[in-house]
Order: C-alpha cells, then structure tokens, then sequence
C-alpha cells in the first residue's frame, strides 16, 4: 500500500460506497453477492473511522430492490445460469429448489420494487450534506424489515429468514452451483 501525505486540502471531501441491503442482513442463495456487500461495509466503516481526523466522510448507500440494470437482468440471467447447470447437479438439488430459488431472487423482489431515482436522489443528498449520515438505508422493506431483524440474535434471525415454509433442500452455498 502506497502511503501518501494527506494535506487540509481534503476538508469537506466524501467517499459514497454504494453497497446493497445485502450487506446488511444474510439471506440464503446469495453467499457470493452477500458477502462481497458485506465486505464493502466493514472496509467502509473502517475508512470512515481512518479518514474522519483528515475531514473527509464516507457514507455507504444501501438500497434494497430498485430498479436498475441488475435487478431488470436478474430473470433472463438467473435462467441462463441454471441452463448452463450439469444435470447431475440439477438432480442433487431438485426441480423445487431451483422454483423457489427462482421465485426468492426474481419473482418476490419484482413485488416490492422501489423506484431507482430514490437511489439516485440519496447519492445527491449524501454529496450536497455538510456531513452525511454513515449509512443510507433505501427502501421501507429495509428500512423497517432488515434493520429490525438485525438487531435479534442470530439464532432467532435463522429461524425468522430461513424456517419460513420453503421447499425442503440440501442447500450448498451459491459458489459451489456450476
């Protein structure tokens, strides 16, 4: 790492990670997608701690399901990743998961959608703030659900997220379909 002379010049500065509800709570079926969100939110908790003396505020924007590129891409890729699936690896985990997988990462999310701008809107009230709020949670689905959720213990957080009527499945993290 590069270690550089940070001068007074970087007064008022910001750094806005835009990261996802994701990083926030974990959900089953995106190990990969979860785990690089939460990532993004320790690293920028840490940097906002590192920077804070040198007047520079980082904020993380956390929104949940809004339109988007992704969001908008998520069915037509989700069918292509399971068509590109072994059979043998289709067999292990059933018709029913991939249904319900489908349903959970597609279908479900398409119900409660927010309007991208609000996205959009954040991002410009995190730059034009004096100082930004640390973390900006989008969505009233995250704001109200996830944000309560996260402050149960993990044990009851398992059974709230994951005992909830679903297919029964052997389930493998998501980097080990393919």
């Amino acid at each position: 790492m590069k270690s550089q002379r940070i001068s007074r010049s970087y007064n008022d500065a910001r750094i806005i990670n835009i990261t996802s509800a994701a990083g926030l709570i974990a959900m089953d079926g995106g190990s990969l997608y979860a785990g690089s969100k939460f990532a993004a939110e320790a690293f920028s908790t840490c940097l906002r701690h590192e920077c804070e003396a040198f007047g520079v505020h980082v904020a993380t924007v956390n929104p949940s399901f809004h339109t988007s590129n992704l969001t908008g891409q998520m069915g037509p890729h989700i069918i292509r990743l399971l068509d590109t699936l072994r059979p043998e690896v289709k067999e292990e985990y059933g018709e029913e998961y991939f249904q319900q997988y489908y349903n959970n990462q597609v279908e479900m999310p398409q119900k409660v959608m927010w309007d991208g701008s609000n996205v959009r809107d954040e991002i410009i009230r995190c730059i034009e703030l004096k100082v930004p709020p640390p973390q900006v949670v989008i969505g009233l689905d995250a704001r109200f659900m996830i944000l309560a959720i996260r402050h149960l213990p993990v044990w009851l957080q398992d059974i709230f997220l994951f005992n909830t009527g679903g297919p029964s499945r052997k389930v493998k993290p998501s980097c080990m379909i393919g």
